[in-house]
């Protein structure tokens, strides 16, 4: 009898033992050195991600036919007042030149036909800026206290905006190439603090367009 109570105590003793040491391994904290490496990895498949595709967007801007010079590209959100009229394609850029100093905003859009960018245009020069300013057009005037250049072909519309020099006819040139398309219909040009003028482009060249 003995034996027979013996032999039962030290089997639930047994079961006892069996179960509060798996529990225990289970309920065991995890070694955040175990997920370490699975996290970085994620992290650096991401990074991948984003500098491919503003490897992308880079590429968009090198052109055989000329030298921009960009280092780096940052895509922005677009909410600028053009954005507010259809339009195929609109994109909104901050382009870094290898003088890291220089930056240069860019603002793309691309219509179905050339109705679509004359609406827009034309609204943009009714109510330009925050105080829906109406600007003549060919007149020369004051628009941005930094240097602007606005590029109308028939069918896209293309502004660059900086606070430091530069060519209009590399950026002329770059929109002439990308888009394919020699036929612009209003091009304008300030330089910084100075009176903005509209030109023609003949010849490679900017020509002041002549008053009607």
């Amino acid at each position: 009898m003995m034996n027979r109570l013996f032999h039962k105590s030290l089997f639930y003793l047994t079961l006892i033992l069996f179960f509060g040491c798996k529990n225990d391994t289970k309920n065991k904290p995890l070694d955040l050195e175990e997920i370490r490496p699975k996290s970085t990895m994620k992290s650096s498949k991401n990074d991948k991600t984003k500098v491919d595709s503003n490897e992308v967007f880079l590429n968009e801007y090198k052109l055989d036919s000329i030298d921009l010079k960009l280092a780096r590209i940052i895509s922005l959100n677009n909410e600028s007042f053009l954005n507010r009229f259809p339009s195929k394609k609109n994109t909104l850029r901050t382009l870094f030149l290898t003088d890291t100093i220089v930056q240069i905003q860019h603002e793309h859009y691309e219509y179905v036909d050339s109705n679509q960018m004359k609406n827009a245009f034309f609204n943009w020069l009714d109510c330009y800026g925050i105080e829906c300013r109406s600007i003549k057009l060919y007149e020369e005037t004051k628009i941005e206290p930094e240097n602007l250049l606005f590029i109308a072909a028939e069918k896209s519309i293309d502004i660059f905006r900086s606070k430091s020099s530069y060519k209009p006819e590399d950026w002329i040139n770059f929109v002439r190439f990308s888009i394919k398309n020699n036929e612009f219909k209003f091009i304008l040009f300030q330089k910084k603090n100075r009176k903005a003028q509209w030109f023609e482009f003949k010849n490679y060249q900017l020509i002041p367009k002549k008053k009607k």
